[in-house]
């Protein structure tokens, strides 16, 4: 048995402690506002099961266009691109099912003025007590402009690609180190009467007839240095 004057200690003491866990729990909210409101990246909350938005923080607003107001009465299936949503919508499905660790996922919105922009999103899952999920927390990026300089280099690429293929002049892509043919272009193989497989079999000293092995090495050093070199040979 607990002596009487304890009880009433124990007691007295009990709205203290709910007071300071209230006061603790305030701190907590507000830390975790602070860091959802400022961030330089978008955060949402969504419920788990819809994917309503719950909460939003100002840069995801900028990305996407519309305001919290709006986005509050939307899910984010409804701003995704419309070639994007099946994918990621399975991807998200499954997350939340249990079936893959994490979600993350490059994706378009559609913004409210009709412009496309690319984001990177990585969630992460609350549980309510049971287990289940309950909200998911997601961080999103706007990489736009990664996107646009990665499809410039690709185009670079295929523009580079095709003129090097259809050239009527032979070229070649050549290891400064070991001197091996790494690529070449239909006109260099024909001219030497390899196929372009082959080619790629050889080196540049298999290759040249009227140069000695000692000068091919120095234009190679000249060409690692920097130095543009053309000379001529006969095969």
């Amino acid at each position: 048995h607990v002596p009487f004057r304890e009880l009433q200690g124990i007691v007295g003491n009990a709205p203290r402690h709910a007071g300071q866990a209230e006061e603790k729990l305030r701190q907590s909210e507000a830390h975790f506002r602070a860091l959802f409101e400022a961030g330089a990246v978008g955060s949402v909350e969504c419920d788990a099961q819809t994917g309503q938005f719950l909460r939003v923080n100002r840069k995801m607003c900028e990305i996407v266009g519309y305001s919290a107001e709006e986005l509050l009465t939307r899910n984010f299936a409804e701003i995704t691109y419309p070639a994007d949503r099946d994918y990621t919508l399975g991807q998200y499905q499954d997350f939340i099912a249990g079936k893959i660790p994490t979600y993350e996922v490059e994706k378009r919105y559609l913004r409210k003025d009709g412009a496309i922009v690319w984001v990177s999103v990585t969630s992460t899952v609350l549980y309510d007590q049971e287990g289940r999920p309950w909200h998911t927390v997601a961080v999103i990026q706007d990489i736009t402009d990664r996107k646009h300089a990665e499809e410039r280099l690709r185009e670079s690429e295929v523009q580079f690609r095709t003129l090097f293929e259809q050239s009527p002049v032979g070229k070649m892509i050549v290891d400064y180190d070991g001197f091996k043919v790494m690529d070449c272009n239909r006109a260099a193989a024909k001219m030497l009467g390899y196929s372009e497989q082959e080619m790629t079999t050889l080196t540049i000293p298999d290759l040249e007839a009227s140069h000695s092995l000692a000068e091919i090495k120095h234009n190679g050093e000249l060409l690692k240095s920097g130095h543009h070199r053309q000379f001529q040979t006969l095969y």
